[in-house]
């Protein structure tokens, strides 16, 4: 990857400063971040975005690429959600996970289907691993249940 002479604003926040990055997956992930955070529009349509942020290191794609690509990312949604703070897209906060798994997560953590009587239900349906550990981790963590 090569810097640009002239960066292009993204959403008035984000700086390509990465040459022919259009169409790439970190590319196409990090406007995808940034409008969510910073798109009246986004937020209109979607309003769980409203008050989301991006730390500023990954205003620039090329530090968010960086990041990325240490990452196992192939097929897999960028999340915020089960890390840590439910607002910030940071390092600390973010994760790639399957997508069946992002369905379960919502603005504030993780979602049992009401069908399911127990966290195990619907173990059998996660893709990989990666998808188990996670769920193992969140019940570990476990508070209780809705009455």
């Amino acid at each position: 990857m090569y810097l640009r002479n002239r960066s292009k604003s993204v959403v008035g926040i984000g700086t390509n400063d990465v040459r022919k990055s259009a169409g790439t997956p970190e590319y196409t992930r990090w406007v995808a971040m940034l409008y969510r955070c910073y798109s009246d529009y986004t937020q209109e349509d979607q309003p769980t975005y409203k008050g989301c942020s991006v730390v500023e290191p990954w205003h620039l794609l090329s530090n968010f690429s960086s990041w990325m690509n240490d990452q196992d990312y192939a097929g897999k949604s960028l999340d915020k959600d089960l890390l840590g703070c439910t607002f910030v897209y940071s390092p600390e906060n973010c994760c790639f996970i399957s997508q069946r798994l992002n369905n379960l997560i919502g603005p504030r953590g993780l979602i049992i289907p009401m069908t399911a009587k127990r966290a195990s239900d619907f173990e059998a349906c996660l893709e990989n691993e990666t998808d188990k550990r996670v769920i193992e981790a969140v019940k570990r963590r476990y508070l209780g249940g809705i009455p």
